[in-house]
Parts: structure tokens; C-alpha cells; sequence
């Protein structure tokens, strides 16, 4: 039977042509042996035990263990054993490998012509095995899971920190069925951020992020998880600049209001109160302080977003024991948090980006771009008629809108959102506001 999902790997021997096996080999055991190792194509899907294997179909002697399977199946029968061989065994490692022993003859006589290397071919019939994963019975115990944003560009010119809202860990760690939510820092180029997701005492494969009962008002959705983008020394940062990839439609995703464009609008950002998990008094640590002086108390008030649909978030399971490799899918963010209501942005779920300062001047404020204005904007350059300098000392928040309806479950996947775009290099120029009058001169 030839081989589908394994494979043999010969162990080298040296032997001397013309010369008898025990000549040429050392014993082992009392036998002259030749190795050889059985491994899957792919251990990943596929493994291999002793047991899996039988020489030309016939049942060997087995020695195996009762609660592992594991152990040697061994074959002496010459009838079924080529010319030369007087044993043959499978032995298990433990380690998804069999050893694959065969003792010859010693007086078999190496012929002075045999061909290098020299085969002795075996009818082994049998197979690697598929790995067996089975999905995870939820069981009340779901486990840790990061969330990150990745600035995708490969020189973005800013960098990305994940601030929880002081509030919203308050309130999780009162609510025992909540999840503790902080955030996990990583010194390197600070392109990718994570917030650490942590079961609570009494959190269960059906808590949402916040716990049961949480309220979260309509006009006040920010919730859990706020991630600032803010730009690197000598460059500014506006909303447009970023955009997160959109998933294909299709009917294993929750479709959504079809757009074009990004949608902007104005949200409102307030101090905490008793029915509200936001919190606009942050104290980052003392690496973000080192990295940026833009992140800060934010004032209440109103401050613009530009808000996306239907874009992909990549979702990695953990992988399942025995298994140790991790497969990742795209989804629709929609559908990631299915259910939800905002009714002050829509009725889908969304992600925003804001703009954090609230502009004295008509530009920006003001500023919404055309369809070229925001392609200039996004290949990190300022349209015509205005100046990236516009925009200093502005950063940009990424609002998980309806992110607090998300119910991780027992197989908690770690998530990841992409945001392709770069901060614009500082021109130094400001943009003026001039009013113009026309006075007829004639009377």
C-alpha cells in the first residue's frame, strides 16, 4: 500500500559490498539493525503511532500500552519478511515519529555490485492518521484573548496605544462576570497596540465584555477598548489619513448599509456618569508619556468621526490540544458583535476613527473631502487649498462602536484589525479663513 500521509526517512548505515552484514555492521542487541523513521507529511493534521502500521497486512506481536496505545508491534515471520530480514518493529517515540527497525541476516553477503544505497523494500500497509480536533464544549472557563490594531503601512510615521478608560476597568473589576480589561505593551516600534482581555471570578462562555447588565448609552457607545493613533515628531495626523480594509460581501457575512466612502458625522464625548462607561481622564503609563505628549484628558464635547461598515477583523482561535497550530479567519466586524444598537450612528455596529482636538478655525472642523480630497488625504498628503500643519496637535482615537455586545465565548479568538494609512510630514503653513464682501460701487 503506498504511502498518502506519511513518509520514511532512512537512517544511514555504511556497509562494505562483498562483505557478510555482520562484517559490516555492528550489533545491536544481539541483531544487526537498520533505522529508519516514519513521520506524517504533515504533523499538524496527521499523526502516526506503531499501531497504525502492519508488514503486508498480517498482525505482528503487540506490546502496547493500555492507556496511551503506545508501545512496539514487532514481526518475525519470515514468510512475510523480505530476503535477509528476520525482524521487523515499529516503535513509538511519543514524539508523532515511529522507529522503524530491521534486523538482517547476519550472514546475509551485501552484493559486490548492489547499487548505493542499497534497498530492501518492505510491504508496509497502513496509514498516518488524521488528528482529530474537536470543537471546544464551552465550559465556563473562557480563556485569555488580545485585541490589536495593527498600523498596516510599512512606515506609518505614527504610532498606536491602547488606553483603557479608567472607568471601564472600575466597573469590570466590581462586576465579578465582567472581563478585566488592560492594556499590553510591547516597546518596539509601537505600530501594533493590544488590549489584554483576562476572565473575571465569574465570567462564563456567555458574558459580554462588559458582564451581563451593563449599560452603555446610545449617545455615549464608546465602551472597552479606545486605541489613540498619534503622529510621530514632525508629522500631524487627521482622520482621513486612515482607513480599515472592508470584507467582500457575501452571504457568510451580515452585508450592512453598502457605502463608497467612509461616513463622518459628530459624536459626543462626556465625563463619566452613573449610566455611562465612558471616562475621558486617562493616565497612560509612563512609556506612552515617554513616546508622545498628545495623550491626555480630553474635554467633553462634540468631536468628528468618520465611521466604516463591513470591515474585516482577523479572528485566531487558539489552537485545540493535540493540535499546535492556529488557523485565522476574516469576519465582519457586523457580525462580530451581531445585535447591537447605536442608535445615534446607525443600527450597525461600526468603527470610528476621531479626531481628538475640536478646531478654532473652520479648517478642519469644517472640512469634509470629496472623493479626491480623501485619496490625497490617504497617500498622506494635504489637498489642495490647505496644509498638513492644519492639524497639529490633533490625534486620532479608533472607537469601538458597539464593541460592549461582544460575547467572546469559551474559545476566546484573539482579534486583529488593520488600519492602512500614514501621518502627513508637517509643512509648517496654516490654513486662513477669509470673508469676502462685495460692495457695488455705482450708487
Amino acid at each position: 500500500m503506498s504511502a498518502v500521509n506519511y513518509q520514511v526517512t532512512p537512517q544511514s548505515t555504511s556497509v562494505v559490498p562483498g562483505q557478510t552484514v555482520a562484517q559490516s555492521i555492528d550489533p545491536s542487541g544481539g541483531f544487526y539493525t537498520l533505522s529508519s523513521v516514519i513521520t506524517p507529511i504533515n504533523p499538524s493534521t496527521h499523526t502516526v503511532q506503531a499501531s497504525f502500521f502492519t508488514i503486508a497486512g498480517s498482525s505482528g506481536v503487540d506490546d502496547f500500552m493500555p492507556t496511551t496505545g503506545l508501545g512496539v508491534r514487532t514481526y518475525e515471520d519470515i514468510s512475510i519478511l523480505p530476503e535477509s530480514v528476520i525482524k521487523v518493529t515499529f516503535n513509538d517515540t511519543a514524539t508523532n515519529e515511529v522507529t522503524l527497525k530491521v534486523s538482517l541476516l547476519p550472514s546475509f553477503v551485501i552484493p559486490a555490485n548492489a547499487t548505493n544505497p542499497f534497498q530492501i523494500i518492505l510491504d508496509i500497509d497502513g496509514d498516518a492518521q488524521e488528528i482529530q480536533q474537536t470543537p471546544q464544549t464551552p465550559d465556563g472557563n473562557p480563556g485569555i484573548f488580545r485585541l490589536s490594531i495593527d498600523l498596516s503601512n510599512s512606515v506609518p510615521n505614527a504610532k498606536i496605544f491602547c488606553v483603557i478608560p479608567p472607568s471601564i476597568g472600575a466597573f469590570n473589576l466590581q462586576n465579578t462576570s465582567a472581563w478585566n480589561i488592560g492594556a499590553e505593551i510591547t516597546q518596539t516600534d509601537f505600530t501594533k497596540s493590544t488590549a489584554l482581555f483576562i476572565p473575571n471570578s465569574q465570567t462564563t462562555e456567555q458574558s459580554p465584555i462588559l458582564g451581563p447588565g451593563a449599560v452603555v448609552q446610545a449617545s455615549q457607545p464608546t465602551s472597552c477598548a479606545w486605541f489613540w493613533i498619534v503622529p510621530d515628531s514632525g508629522y500631524t495626523v487627521s482622520k482621513y489619513n486612515f482607513s480599515i480594509s472592508s470584507t467582500s460581501q457575501g452571504t457568510q457575512f451580515n452585508p450592512g448599509p453598502a457605502i463608497s466612502l467612509p461616513f463622518s458625522g459628530n459624536t459626543t464625548l462626556s465625563s463619566f456618569s452613573a449610566n455611562s462607561s465612558v471616562n475621558l481622564n486617562y493616565n497612560p503609563g509612563s512609556i506612552i508619556q515617554a513616546e508622545t505628549n498628545l495623550i491626555g484628558d480630553l474635554q467633553p464635547g462634540s468631536y468628528s468621526f468618520v465611521g466604516f461598515n463591513n470591515n474585516s477583523v482577523t479572528l485566531t482561535p487558539p489552537a485545540i490540544p493535540p493540535s499546535t497550530v492556529t488557523s485565522s479567519v476574516i469576519v465582519n466586524y457586523n457580525e462580530l458583535v451581531q445585535g447591537t444598537t447605536v442608535s445615534s450612528y446607525s443600527s450597525f455596529a461600526q468603527i470610528l476613527l476621531v479626531d481628538t482636538i475640536s478646531f478654532s478655525d473652520s479648517y478642519p472642523a469644517n472640512f469634509i473631502p470629496t472623493s479626491s480630497q480623501l485619496s490625497t488625504l490617504q497617500s498622506a498628503q494635504a489637498p489642495e487649498g490647505y496644509a498638513t500643519s492644519d492639524w497639529t496637535n490633533n490625534a486620532v482615537l479608533v472607537i469601538l462602536n458597539g464593541f460592549h455586545n461582544y460575547v467572546p465565548g469559551a474559545n476566546s479568538p484573539d482579534l486583529d484589525i488593520q488600519i492602512s494609512g500614514s501621518a502627513m510630514l508637517a509643512d509648517n503653513n496654516q490654513s486662513e479663513e477669509f470673508n469676502f464682501s462685495i460692495q457695488d460701487i455705482s450708487t
